[in-house]
């Protein structure tokens, strides 16, 4: 069986397959990605309402793997719902799986403050970084 120092657990819609390519291209050797699906077959605000609902689920079987952190890859449910709605799925998450959670949004924002020179804390996103 093979020994990873860092497993990523990555929740992508059903038909998205592109997050799942970029992430185990830019991986380290020493990473491991694995992903979960949620059903998506159209973009509308009610299914992506769902989808988000299907998170805690999805997280929970990729804590079966043990992964460091898992990644919400869905980023139009954070812009169709606003900021906020990115921490309604991060913060109970951690808090029931003990492990790190972002969404892509918050790792996007964390990120363009950091290359803006803005170090402020914006909670989960730096530790896709950090702890994946």
């Amino acid at each position: 069986m093979a020994t990873w120092e860092r497993k990523l657990g990555l929740i992508v819609p059903s038909w998205n397959t592109v997050m799942e390519y970029e992430f185990q291209r830019m991986a380290v050797p020493s990473m491991s990605v694995h992903t979960m699906r949620i059903s998506h077959t159209a973009d509308t605000e009610e299914n992506l309402t769902w989808m988000g609902t299907q998170v805690p689920a999805a997280a929970k079987l990729l804590a079966h793997a043990r992964v460091g952190v898992i990644c919400y890859g869905c980023t139009a449910g954070g812009f169709l719902k606003g900021p906020g709605y990115d921490q309604q799925i991060i913060e109970p998450l951690e808090a029931k799986l003990g492990k790190a959670v972002v969404t892509s949004n918050s790792a996007s924002v964390w990120k363009m403050l950091r290359l803006l020179g803005d170090r402020r804390d914006i909670p989960g996103a730096g530790r896709l970084l950090r702890e994946a």
